[in-house]
């Protein structure tokens, strides 16, 4: 895979300590994703208990609905793209629960090794390219039903850490031998990717968006395989902003040595107002300590 600057694979640093059951604690970025999910299923439900319409408008407005953005052209509902990450199935709790669970694994695996910004990145990466690839679909077919949940996200984190670890043990209850993680991953992308294959089939109605999760696997794949993880926005801001003031000073100093051999031969009462403003501004730079 080339030379990366991720942080070292090796022993994991020692657990965090976390409430109850002796898991630790999942690090910041982690747990704020996981209570987002859970703060926003609460009132979800409740909406749905007791003023159903309004909950089918609210999911309609921040699931990720093909049909919404075909009627919508040319005002597109982009918030939709992240928004839907953060509804759940109401009938159905495993949805969420099995999509929290991969979350505290695997999010806090990636998290651990690469830090909160890259992990983020992932997962949101994979939300919005998930939701991409499903919404293409959609719209070619004409579907309407919307998306929900954020297991784009979490694949695509999961795959993110089989790439770049694959040799990572796994231990699955009630199996007696940890497994690779790769072996997990293969066997996430083999299931999808054939109930894409019979979904499609079957002109759809499993109830399953599959390419949400196809598109959130690709994304954790590409992330690493490029070195996107490895690029850091704010370091490369960082740096281009500093050359921009190199260049900047270097034409000052130009254009300071350029008026200066002006007023040698010609005296300063010729120069521009603009001129003698720039010499000004010159001359309070020097004098900075």
């Amino acid at each position: 895979m080339g030379e990366r600057s991720y942080r070292d694979w090796g022993d994991p640093p020692p657990p965090e300590p976390g409430p109850g059951l002796g898991f630790p604690g999942p690090p910041p970025a982690t747990r704020r994703l996981l209570w987002a999910n859970v703060l926003v299923f609460a009132p979800a439900f409740l909406l749905w208990l007791f003023a159903t319409p309004v909950y089918q408008r609210v999911q309609e407005l921040l699931g990720l609905s093909p049909g919404v953005w075909r009627e919508w052209i040319p005002w597109l509902p982009l918030w939709q793209l992240v928004s839907y990450s953060f509804l759940h199935a109401i009938t159905d709790p495993f949805h969420l629960l099995f999509n929290l669970l991969g979350l505290y694994f695997f999010g806090s695996m990636l998290e651990r090794r690469l830090g909160a910004r890259a992990f983020q990145l992932v997962y949101f990466g994979a939300v919005v390219c998930g939701a991409l690839c499903f919404l293409a679909a959609g719209l070619a077919s004409g579907d309407t039903l919307p998306a929900v949940g954020a297991s784009g996200g979490v694949l695509g984190v999961l795959i993110a850490c089989a790439t770049l670890e694959p040799n990572a043990p796994l231990h699955l209850f009630p199996l007696p031998m940890a497994i690779p993680l790769r072996w997990v991953a293969i066997f996430y992308a083999g299931i999808n990717l054939f109930m894409a294959a019979v979904d499609v089939k079957l002109g759809g109605g499993s109830g399953v968006a599959y390419l949400v999760h196809l598109g959130g696997m690709a994304f954790g794949w590409g992330a690493v395989k490029s070195g996107l993880l490895a690029f850091d926005p704010l370091q490369w801001w960082g740096a281009r902003r500093r050359r921009g003031e190199l260049e900047s000073s270097r034409r000052d100093e130009e254009r300071l040595d350029q008026l200066l051999e002006r007023i040698n031969r010609e005296g300063i009462g010729k120069l521009s107002g603009s001129e003698r403003e720039f010499l000004k501004r010159m001359s309070g730079r020097a004098r900075r300590p």
